[in-house]
């Protein structure tokens, strides 16, 4: 009586809710941990978990951008409809930055990819040049040049 009265249990209500509003994933946290620690804190604040705001704020705190983005682009009716889809998502992100990971130690390596547009004549991402084995070959050797390799050799065989 005493704290219905001086509204005590209120109070602790509403700081479990801004508690709830406020979460998000933790680093290193899987979905799984993320999910249930959400159903924990909605039963504390005694919010259902289907409830759109408590929806919105679990998409808000999910931890990965790209899985993020992919989940608000949704509108959920229920809680086990976002979590199949967060499942789905995860899924594709995984799978996708393991393609991209097999992809550059397969040489798809951006300085090789640079060395490769420069050997054939311009920059990553543009045409390669006609004039390829031009670019590439020696200048032309003259007599001088000649006779300075002929005397720098001797020079080093007389010492």
């Amino acid at each position: 009586m005493f704290l219905a009265r001086y509204g005590i249990d209120e109070r602790e209500a509403e700081r479990k809710k801004r508690t709830l509003l406020q979460m998000t994933q933790n680093f290193g946290e899987t979905s799984s941990e993320y999910i249930t620690h959400f159903e924990e804190q909605c039963s504390a604040a005694n919010q259902s978990t289907d409830d759109p705001t408590a929806l919105a704020t679990f998409i808000e705190g999910i931890e990965d951008d790209q899985i993020c983005i992919q989940m608000e682009s949704h509108t959920y009716e229920t809680f086990e409809e976002l979590q199949v889809n967060l499942r789905k998502w995860e899924d594709m992100v995984k799978k996708w930055k393991n393609r991209k990971a097999l992809a550059i130690r397969k040489g798809d390596r951006p300085v090789k990819r640079l060395r490769i547009a420069v050997i054939e004549g311009g920059e990553e991402g543009s045409p390669p040049n006609r004039n390829t084995t031009q670019a590439l070959s020696a200048p032309p050797v003259t007599e001088e040049m000649v006779w300075r390799m002929v005397s720098s050799a001797a020079l080093t065989i007389s010492e």
